[in-house]
């Protein structure tokens, strides 16, 4: 049998028969020759033309255009642009793997996702509960090499982790997390109710903010009037030392009288005219004893206002006086009920000596 070969062209009109088992050889340009068999003839019968050319001119390892994409030797390939997978491996068990994603300005670094080894061949699964709106989120610069996320057992909405954003240590901040700063210190505390003591066991501040301050602030306990009038209030002047040191007179007006509150007057400069503490009202009386001290012979006498008197006024002068207003004279007022004033006076009187207490308010 004829043998065919060394064609450089050959050109079919219908059929070419080959028997079974025939091999054709191709030498290509640079002289290098391929044998391909029916059986792989047989495989290309029914692929067009522009599929084939998928095939043709294709690089292993790097994707190209229109082009089939092949790994490399390595089981590498690169550049695709756009990939969609329903499933995604990077690496294999026993294989470390990552993924890297960089941004749109060249040499700016990439974010990689990698995996430690985990406790047990457990998986860690990232998972995006549903939301109500397109959503964006951003890792923050942790300000150091190392950085950590905070976790939670149960979803924390946004609101609720922006008290932390803002929070300055040892310094509240309104809608921010307390947090003390290296000297355990929280700054200023604004509350609505102090309880104290031992956890389970505290015991509930009653006390106002301002009743707290009238009874520890030792700097605010003297009080000096050197007017020739003073309004006395329960804000200014309960629990502390009112100093009368006005030669001319004084002439005090005593708050709505009310169950707590107390003053302390104290003439530091003997009146050498009118003075006097009246109730703001006829109807706060004042119950209670003055005992006065003769200025010549150290005797003593005990002036009384008696529940069922109407007095409510003072008089520290009276004739030259003789009601008291000598320096070192002490009155004290206590309320013990709405409308009811205790009082206690003790001090010096001069000439024909006569009760301080007396009814002169309407």
């Amino acid at each position: 049998m004829k043998l065919w070969g060394d064609f450089t062209n050959l050109l079919v009109g219908k059929k070419l028969l080959m028997k079974k088992g025939a091999v054709l050889t191709v030498t290509s340009a640079a002289g290098v020759e391929s044998n391909i068999d029916l059986a792989e003839l047989a495989a290309l019968d029914g692929i067009a033309a522009t599929d084939l050319a998928k095939i043709d001119g294709i690089t292993n390892g790097t994707v190209t255009a229109s082009k089939a994409a092949v790994v490399d030797a390595n089981k590498d390939i690169g550049d695709f642009r756009n990939l969609d997978a329903v499933n995604f491996d990077a690496g294999a068990s026993g294989t470390a793997g990552s993924v890297d994603v960089f941004p749109a300005t060249a040499s700016k670094g990439k974010f990689t996702i990698s995996c430690t080894d985990q406790t047990g061949d457990t998986a860690v699964t990232m998972n995006a509960n549903a939301m109500g709106q397109a959503t964006t989120v951003n890792i923050p610069d942790p300000g150091a090499a190392a950085g950590y996320v905070v976790m939670t057992t149960a979803a924390l909405a946004l609101a609720e982790a922006d008290v932390l954003q803002g929070a300055t240590a040892g310094t509240q901040v309104a809608s921010k997390a307390v947090i003390a700063d290296a000297n355990v210190n929280t700054g200023v505390s604004k509350v609505t109710q102090l309880h104290i003591g031992a956890s389970g066991s505290e015991t509930q501040v009653t006390a106002t903010g301002a009743e707290i301050n009238r009874a520890c602030d030792v700097s605010t306990r003297i009080v000096n009037a050197t007017s020739s009038t003073l309004t006395v209030t329960e804000a200014d002047h309960d629990g502390k030392t009112i100093v009368l040191d006005l030669a001319a007179g004084i002439a005090v007006t005593l708050p709505a009288a009310s169950a707590g509150l107390k003053f302390r007057f104290v003439v530091k400069t003997t009146f050498t005219g009118a003075a006097s503490i009246k109730s703001v009202a006829g109807a706060d009386i004042m119950i209670g004893h003055a005992l006065m001290g003769n200025d010549t012979n150290d005797s003593v006498v005990d002036w009384q206002s008696l529940a069922a008197s109407t007095n409510d006024t003072i008089d520290l002068f009276g004739t030259a006086n003789s009601t008291g207003g000598i320096a070192g004279q002490v009155v004290t007022i206590e309320g013990l009920a709405a409308n009811l004033w205790y009082v206690e006076i003790r001090g010096d009187a001069a000439g024909t000596e006569a009760s301080p207490f007396s009814n002169t308010v309407a």
